[in-house]
């Protein structure tokens, strides 16, 4: 199952595809000590490890901020779909 989560390292097989700051990421499985996504926003790299330690869950107002966001991918745009609320 898709999930979101903020992210600061990013290792690919091109190279490191780390942020200075903590970004949205589609995370689509894990491995070990890594999840495996891609970022929300950049040039499209599929299979991108993010190290667990510095990975983690989006908090209340991140969840609300992109609530309210789409992405544009090719004049196709689609909302950031986070899943179900919080009860």
């Amino acid at each position: 199952m898709t999930r979101y989560m903020m992210a600061t390292a990013a290792r690919h097989v091109t190279g490191d595809l780390s942020r200075s700051i903590p970004d949205l990421a589609c995370i689509d499985g894990e491995d070990g000590d890594a999840y495996i996504g891609q970022w929300v926003a950049g040039f499209g790299f599929f299979n991108v490890r993010f190290p667990k330690a510095s990975t983690r869950e989006l908090t209340d107002a991140e969840r609300a901020y992109y609530r309210a966001k789409v992405v544009d991918l090719a004049g196709s745009v689609t909302p950031i779909d986070l899943g179900p609320e919080a009860a």
